[in-house]
């Protein structure tokens, strides 16, 4: 019964923003008001509590940092397959550009193998 209430926020953080993005993309017809992120986050804090509200949505940004980060060393091991002589530096510069973006951030991120 108790990992059932962990996985509630979660399941809601979801929902939630699943809701949000359809509105910002597909608004009502004769709505020009769409649900604002800001409603969201008083709906979610009230309805599991603050400090849930703040873990689920940390796990979720967590998640995304990751997968963000993935990719990131995807493109980075790509370069340096067909440069391998260039440093990291000048690779997340490659990326930046190709992608936008800070290089330094990129740089941090990625590891020569």
């Amino acid at each position: 019964m108790e990992g059932d209430r962990q996985s509630q926020p979660c399941d809601l953080i979801r929902v939630l923003v699943t809701i949000h993005d359809y509105y910002e993309q597909y608004p009502p017809p004769g709505s020009e008001v769409p649900i604002q992120l800001e409603l969201l986050e008083i709906i979610g804090d009230f309805i599991v509590g603050p400090v849930d509200w703040a873990t689920a949505q940390n796990r979720e940004r967590r998640r995304s940092v990751k997968q963000s980060r993935l990719e990131l060393q995807a493109e980075a091991d790509g370069i340096w397959a067909s440069k391998p002589e260039l440093r990291k530096r000048d690779v997340a510069r490659l990326i930046a550009k190709r992608h936008g973006g800070n290089a330094d951030t990129i740089r941090r991120a990625i590891t020569k193998k």
